[in-house]
């Protein structure tokens, strides 16, 4: 029997992103996965309540976010999204996953399944709200981001760049500073991020124009250096940088998932669009 689910929730994503953070902790949860043809613009938006259906997940058009409830995240945060979609209708029964806050003000996670009889997990404890979760995995999220600066004129560079949605989210955010002709706008890395999820080819040249330090190398190679390196993000290949490997490597984007199906014997004499070091920690030999 499905849960009782109570939130809808909705967050733009690529279908990496669905395969390795949300796929397989939505159906642990008690979600069905619809049928997904393609997690692509215009229909990159993740949905909890496919056609209505809370419990139900499914792809929809991205624009609707807000449609038939839902909260939207505005940027990627699988945590949020998967804390939202495990919230329950019943205050004293709960689901693996479900977020309680004790008396404490401590957040923690159902790692057990309701027992009849039994009122909450911990005495003292409750179900955390929507805005409670919303301001707790957010915060985590702001702590780890980094911040970029713009002036007004590239902030209405971006507005008028925008489909409508976008426009209005961005007039509201900016458009004080862009009144005064502030010379400093602070962006944080997640609405970049976001940002480029929904944009299509000539928005992206004017975001990598606008935020170069946004696409600069994160790690800085050294002939010699063992790395792995990416042509999509899915397949990764071992190799020595400025060998096999050229120098003119640009590991602009740096992906945290790397797959065991590499060819360590390949030799590559060209360059690659994603690169980390090598970590044996990160590999299953």
């Amino acid at each position: 029997m499905k849960p009782n689910f109570k939130q809808p929730v909705s967050m733009v994503v690529t279908q990496e992103q669905f395969e390795k953070d949300l796929k397989k902790p939505l159906i642990k949860l008690g979600y069905d996965i619809k049928e997904i043809r393609s997690l692509k613009k215009p229909y990159n938006l993740l949905v909890n309540n496919y056609q209505r259906k809370l419990g139900d997940v499914s792809n929809a058009y991205y624009n609707n976010g807000e449609e038939f409830d839902r909260y939207f995240i505005d940027h990627y945060n699988p945590k949020l999204f998967l804390a939202i979609a495990a919230m329950t209708k019943d205050d004293n029964k709960w689901i693996v996953g479900e977020y309680f806050i004790n008396k404490k003000g401590k957040f923690y996670q159902a790692t057990s399944k309701y027992v009849e009889g039994l009122s909450f997990i911990k005495i003292g404890s409750r179900k955390a709200t929507l805005q409670e979760l919303i301001n707790h995995f957010t915060k985590k999220e702001k702590q780890m981001k980094r911040l970029y600066s713009i002036g007004y004129k590239q902030a209405q560079e971006l507005i008028d760049m925008s489909c409508t949605n976008w426009a209005e989210r961005l007039a509201s955010m900016w458009g004080t500073s862009i009144a005064l002709k502030s010379r400093t706008i602070a962006v944080e890395e997640q609405l970049i991020e976001s940002g480029l999820q929904a944009a299509g080819p000539e928005q992206r040249e004017i975001i990598e124009k606008i935020f170069p330090d946004y696409f600069k190398p994160k790690y800085n190679f050294k002939k010699g250096d063992l790395v792995i390196a990416s042509d999509d993000g899915k397949r990764w290949y071992i190799g020595i940088f400025g060998k096999y490997i050229e120098e003119s490597i640009h590991p602009y984007r740096i992906y945290d998932a790397v797959t065991t199906d590499y060819k360590p014997e390949e030799k590559r004499l060209f360059p690659f669009k994603y690169a980390k070091p090598f970590n044996k920690k990160l590999l299953k030999l």
